[in-house]
């Protein structure tokens, strides 16, 4: 498998609005964006949004997986959201973007994450 991760960017904003609003087998909070409202989180500083893709070698398996996370305090990142696919599930994926989301908070300074 060969995973990336990447910020939110305007080429993804409608796939990323679109599994927000269709996910509901991993997502950990339920909350719908429009593609306003992703753009409004792609730039906000206080925002970690992270769009994931995945292929392996039956294919390219696209975007599967996004990540909302909010710094609230000096030493807290908030899980937002964060939902992925289920045609990924099993496949330790979770992880994968949970190893993600814990470097990136590390990097800033953070300390704790909660959901």
């Amino acid at each position: 498998m060969q995973i990336s991760f990447q910020s939110f960017d305007e080429t993804g904003r409608t796939r990323i609005a679109q599994l927000i609003a269709k996910s509901n087998q991993f997502n950990l909070t339920t909350r719908r964006y429009s593609e306003a409202e992703v753009a409004a989180v792609q730039s906000d500083p206080a925002c970690f949004a992270l769009q994931v893709r995945l292929s392996d070698i039956f294919g390219d398996n696209g975007m599967i997986s996004v990540v909302i996370c909010r710094r609230t305090d000096a030493r807290t990142l908030e899980f937002d959201t964060w939902l992925m696919s289920c045609r990924v599930l099993g496949r330790r994926v979770e992880n994968m973007v949970l190893q993600e989301v814990i470097d990136y908070a590390r990097g800033v300074g953070r300390r704790r994450t909660r959901r």
